[in-house]
């Protein structure tokens, strides 16, 4: 996952080793343990400061995508749409990973057309190799 989210928040990644969304996110990204890794960001999601700190909120949202829990992934969709105006920082990867729920979910226009707008952004260049198909590590559950 890109850097942007630890940096986002200095008192993000100042607890980012001992917080729960971000080793749910690492144990997804490794292909390990998906079942814990969404209880993982689950609780996240419940716990302070996790709940309204957009990188969390970001991080839990890519556990469920590439975990392929999408009814949860859709109950942050929303509210990540609003985060991505809020947090300027955190929208390029918004967009990446609503690209990844799309695919997901069969929409394929819906994705491409995620990947094309980061394509044409100034986005990371990180995020703009994800968008491409490259550097995707987690397969995760068909």
């Amino acid at each position: 996952m890109p850097q942007t989210l630890n940096r986002f928040s200095p008192a993000v990644a100042s607890m980012a080793a001992e917080c729960p969304d971000m080793s749910a996110l690492r144990l997804v990204l490794a292909g390990k343990d998906w079942s814990g890794a969404v209880e993982r960001a689950t609780h996240a999601l419940r716990t302070p400061p996790c709940r309204t700190e957009p990188a969390c909120l970001v991080r839990a949202f890519a556990v469920f995508v590439y975990a392929g829990q999408l009814t949860l992934a859709d109950e942050l969709a929303e509210p990540l749409r609003r985060t991505a105006t809020d947090a300027p920082a955190l929208a390029d990867t918004i967009v990446l990973l609503n690209g990844r729920l799309a695919g997901r979910r069969g929409d394929l226009d819906g994705a491409l057309d995620a990947y094309q707008k980061l394509g044409r952004s100034a986005a990371d260049p990180t995020l703009r190799l994800l968008a491409r198909g490259g550097g995707d590590r987690a397969g995760g559950p068909a």
